[in-house]
């Protein structure tokens, strides 16, 4: 749905060329470049015309997430086909033959410093801006191998998580991080940052938790049940947090 200040415009597979009418992400790649990721596939409008993407064959794919990066580059994290890359015209893929769960790319963060950290089904993974790609698993610190959220905090902390529990990086290590009343439901669904400094972690069945840099604490204003789980969040520019839950 295109809302333009006054109504909305709809599109769905009955009126435009859409592969499917499920819209996982959306991502303006240039000013009228419109990228719109779906379970069956990556589809472009450039104002005028609609295109979609596939690989080998034609063959369906679901889009997870997307991102555009300080040089312009568009990141594509697929179900099954890894994480692609392009500038607008050619197409990269980043493709693990050793690790083919690591292919399913659930979330992605761009650092600073150029670093794309990806969360796979199968443990993080990090590429540089040389090219120099890393996987980084429960040997290496982490609770789960299974990714979520993927976030890099002011102080410049790298916080994971996970399926089982949330880490942040130390050093070339992660370490294991409790989270308030934790003992049933790890599940770090997405991290986030207040202007007051405070990370703001939404989990599967614990609702939102608040860390102030050294407490851990829900918020009992935040939510009207601190038992709904919280699955998206957004830090806009007017400051304001914002959370989307299954209620």
């Amino acid at each position: 749905s295109k809302y333009n200040g006054a109504s909305f415009n709809n599109y769905n597979t009955g009126n435009r060329p859409l592969p499917s009418n499920f819209i996982t992400s959306i991502v303006e790649f240039e000013p009228g470049f419109m990228v719109f990721g779906t379970d069956a596939g990556l589809t472009i409008y450039d104002g005028t015309n609609w295109q979609t993407i596939y690989f080998e064959a034609d063959t369906p794919y679901g889009v997870t997430a997307m991102g555009v990066d300080d040089d312009g580059y568009g990141w594509v994290g697929t179900d099954y086909y890894g994480l692609l890359v392009t500038d607008g015209t050619n197409w990269g893929q980043y493709w693990d033959d050793q690790c083919l769960s690591c292919n399913f790319v659930n979330t992605m963060f761009l650092s600073p410093d150029g670093t794309m950290w990806f969360g796979t089904q199968d443990g993080l993974k990090s590429l540089s801006p040389n090219g120099t790609e890393r996987r980084f698993t429960t040997q290496n610190g982490l609770p789960d191998n299974y990714i979520q959220a993927i976030f890099e905090d002011s102080w410049g902390t790298l916080w994971v998580g996970t399926y089982d529990g949330l880490a942040r990086k130390d050093g070339s290590r992660f370490e294991v991080v409790s989270l308030y009343n934790s003992a049933q439901q790890n599940w770090t669904y997405t991290i986030n940052q207040d202007r007051q400094k405070n990370i703001w972690f939404s989990s599967i069945g614990n609702g939102l938790i608040r860390f102030d840099g050294a407490v851990m604490r829900t918020d009992q204003a935040s939510l009207n049940d601190q038992r709904i789980s919280t699955l998206s969040s957004l830090h806009d520019n007017a400051g304001n947090l914002w959370f989307g839950t299954y209620e």
